[in-house]
């Protein structure tokens, strides 16, 4: 049953896959891309650089989704950056260690 947009109801929102995208993108792989030049001209080495990688590369945190729901914000659209981030996460931190690994970056 499909449900009518009265004058007081805004239409249901597809998100833009763009948005979904360019947050993933910016998280996942900027972020990092940033940060480890960084943390490495700094003299972070073996199991400190680890730990940065994974906390400027982690997935967005699920509580954010909640959180934009709760304070008027998207929370649709958190939530999709949510399950992105997530799965490309797996992905994206595993090239990370081995090119680090393959610097000889990390033991």
């Amino acid at each position: 049953m499909q449900r009518k947009c009265t004058a007081r109801q805004a239409p249901p929102q597809r998100h833009n896959k763009g948005l979904v995208a360019k947050g993933t993108l910016a998280r996942l792989v900027i972020a990092p891309c940033i940060a480890l030049p960084i943390c490495i001209l700094a003299g972070y080495r073996n199991e400190t650089l680890l730990v940065l990688l994974l906390a400027a590369g982690s997935p967005v945190a699920v509580a954010s989704s909640i959180m934009a729901q709760e304070m008027g914000g998207d929370g649709e659209l958190a939530r999709e950056l949510v399950i992105s981030s997530s799965f490309f996460g797996m992905f994206t931190i595993l090239i990370f260690l081995f090119i680090l690994r393959r610097a000889g970056l990390v033991v």
